[in-house]
């Protein structure tokens, strides 16, 4: 196994690969197993009992990862078959174990999870959002790479301004984009509460494969041939998936017998 990502960073900072011995890990419970080699048909049939969720550290070049030899490889422990140890990251990063007031933490993904606690107690659940807010099945969606519209903003005069991963030409856009765009729709009035895109009420929208659709970046601005756009399928899969986690944050506050505005915090 070998990541450019790690092998750049190395060399960047002048650190030979022997030197390093020890590597730590987190991720959803599927790609742990993955990782480690486990079984992951588990994770698909009910009870959908993980094959371990706390993993011993083992040597890392048993799983191809070149450090030292005798490294070794930690993974974060995952909490149930569904909740990873990307959410224990998480909760590590943000520091919910240690507040006296109510936080949320959200993980917005094809599983969005959602946590809820304090330095007494927690609890979370997943919900089964699609992976829309990862640029699959949206149009013009792609994942968090070069090129990716990361940050929308529409002006009131219907101007789109926008940032790229990188810095270049856009290629498509991400999910924080798509999370963006649709804010921005609807407070610039060209989406309603229900989604719907509204004909006439500006020159981005058109009608493209009988369907409105919203010019988000024109074609001579791109770094491909056509036009950038979200459609009206597009948003509604996009409304789909925010409405799968929102339900799971519902029901977890309700199950507490706690309102949203009880949370200081919320974390995503």
């Amino acid at each position: 196994m070998e990541s450019n990502c790690y092998l750049g960073k190395t060399r960047r900072n002048n650190i030979r690969l022997h030197d390093i011995g020890g590597v730590i890990c987190a991720g959803n419970t599927a790609m742990i197993h993955f990782l480690l080699g486990f079984d992951p048909s588990c994770l698909r049939k009910e009870p959908y009992i993980p094959v371990c969720t706390h993993p011993p550290p083992i040597r890392a070049e048993e799983v191809g990862i070149r450090i030292n030899p005798r490294g070794l490889l930690y993974t974060l422990p995952s909490i149930a078959s569904w909740v990873g140890a990307d959410i224990t990251a998480g909760i590590l990063a943000t520091g919910i174990y240690r507040q006296d007031e109510l936080s949320m933490l959200i993980d917005i993904g094809t599983n969005g999870e959602i946590v809820i606690g304090c330095r007494d107690w927690m609890i979370c659940c997943s919900a089964s959002a699609g992976p829309a807010f990862e640029g699959s099945g949206v149009k013009d969606g792609m994942r968090a790479g070069e090129g990716a519209i990361e940050k929308v903003k529409i002006t009131d005069q219907g101007n789109v301004h926008y940032t790229t991963i990188g810095g270049g030409k856009p290629r498509s856009i991400c999910g924080s984009g798509l999370i963006d765009i649709l804010a921005q729709l609807f407070k610039a009035g060209f989406i309603g509460r229900s989604g719907c895109l509204q004909r006439g009420v500006d020159g981005r929208i058109m009608d493209g494969d009988g369907e409105l659709e919203f010019l988000v970046v024109p074609s001579s601005q791109t770094k491909r041939s056509d036009d950038i756009v979200i459609t009206q399928p597009d948003i509604e899969s996009l409304l789909r998936a925010k409405a799968a986690i929102f339900a799971g944050a519902n029901i977890l506050t309700k199950s507490l017998d706690i309102d949203f505005s009880d949370i200081s915090r919320i974390y995503g």
